[in-house]
Order: structure tokens, then sequence, then C-alpha cells
């Protein structure tokens, strides 16, 4: 309901908690419902999907290309272009979380972090924050140990990087990831053709 009258003001609508009910509980989610009670007096039901949080890496090469991941989304039936990223654990400071899901999950280690920007992806229905950084002066581990190598030196030595699969990944017991390295320009492309419609990547990207 849009109130005409209130022009460019600002309002106060929060909504009072009455009641609220858990009625899902999973390994990462939890749905509750909750009955409000509105500004205008009326009451309805809000349901909220609680998420621990998140983090999403941009990981910059010397060569302005992104490491990115691509990987099957069951949720929406299909293979997804992403900006590496992963949930924060409890107690968990999202710039230790970066770090650690950017050596994990792709193999890269980077020497120099800026946050760039924290997101509610869904705030319609879902608490979940994203917290996004870029991470540049980067190291890949897969290719070198945990010594690491420099990633310039890194691509010199693989035909056609730019546009050819790094490395087939299981990174977890069940996730399943190849690691990719695409020219900031083509991701850019890519999402301007709708090919990326992952919003953290989108947002990590056009920042």
């Amino acid at each position: 309901m849009i109130n005409k009258k209130m022009g460019n003001k600002e309002f106060n609508f929060e909504e009072r908690l009455i009641k609220s009910k858990e009625v899902f509980r999973g390994k990462l989610l939890k749905l509750t419902v909750s009955e409000v009670k509105l500004p205008d007096k009326n009451v309805t039901e809000r349901e909220v999907v609680s998420h621990p949080g998140a983090v999403a890496i941009v990981p910059m090469t010397s060569h302005n290309e992104v490491v990115m991941v691509r990987q099957y989304r069951f949720a929406v039936g299909k293979h997804t272009l992403e900006l590496p990223a992963g949930t924060l654990e409890e107690g968990e400071k999202p710039i230790i979380c970066a770090k650690r899901e950017l050596e994990e999950e792709i193999q890269v280690r980077a020497n120099k972090w800026k946050k760039l920007i924290s997101i509610y992806p869904s705030p319609g229905y879902c608490n979940e924050i994203i917290h996004i950084y870029l991470a540049k002066e980067l190291e890949d581990l897969s290719k070198a140990g945990n010594k690491g190598e420099n990633f310039k030196d890194v691509q010199n030595n693989i035909k056609n990087i730019r546009k050819s699969q790094v490395k087939v990944k299981k990174s977890e017991k069940d996730e399943f990831i190849n690691r990719v390295i695409i020219p900031l320009k083509e991701v850019k492309d890519k999402i301007l053709n709708g090919e990326i419609m992952d919003a953290k990547t989108i947002v990590g990207i056009t920042i």
C-alpha cells in the first residue's frame, strides 16, 4: 500500500513482532513464520528464512582477469558462473572466512584485500547478508603447493588461459567446481547478455 500524501518524506514503517514459530530447521537454513503488527495496526504473517551470512570474493589477476567458478545450482536447475563464495562459520569474521574460502574453494591465496560492500540479496524473505571483497596479488596454490606461485607466471604457462577451464575440483563432499579465469570485460559482457544472473557476482563486478 502506497501513501500518496507522504511524498519524499521518510516514515517509520517498522513492524512489531507479536509471536514467532520455527517451522523448519535444516543444516544451513531455518524457516520462521512470524505474526506481526503493521504500521496501520493490522496484523499479518511474515515468512523469514534465517541464514548465517556469507562472503563473496572478486579475485583479480595482474592481467585484469577474474578467477571465477562454474558449478551446477540445483535450485535453479542450471550451471552458473559466479564469484567464489562461502558461508560464515559461527563467530567467524567475514575477512577470515573470505581468505579461507578462497584457498579451500579454488586454491588461490591473495596478499592484498579490500572490502567492497555488504548486501542483503533477498531482504523480502531472508536475513542473509553477503560481504564482498576484492582480492589481489594472487598466488595459485594448485600449481605450487602451499608455497604459492605468482598468478602472472602461472598464466603465462597455460595455453589459452583466458578462455579455458583451469581446474576441475571437488572442494567439498557435495560440491563440484570448475575454476575458470575470464577477462573482466568479458565478465561484464556476460552480465549484460544475461549469461551471468547471480546477484552477488553482478554487484561485486560492477560496483
